[in-house]
């Protein structure tokens, strides 16, 4: 599935994307706005994906943190 929200008109948003084994939260300009949603993925198949429905997006930083 998925999950939507309007935007503001920013020309740069932040999005911190906590990913689990079956939980997705994503905070978006620390926290002006959230989504969180229960996943179900198939072993090994776990992926993201982000894109831009209206208009234009460029990633332009990214970090990966590993929990134990």
């Amino acid at each position: 599935g998925y999950r939507s929200i309007a935007l503001p008109g920013a020309e740069y948003l932040t999005l911190r994307v906590f990913l689990d084994r079956s939980s997705v939260e994503v905070f978006v300009n620390d926290g002006d706005a959230t989504l969180s949603s229960r996943i179900y993925p198939q072993s090994g198949t776990r992926r993201l994906s982000l894109y831009a429905a209206h208009g234009e997006a460029v990633l332009t930083d990214g970090s990966l943190w590993t929990l134990a």
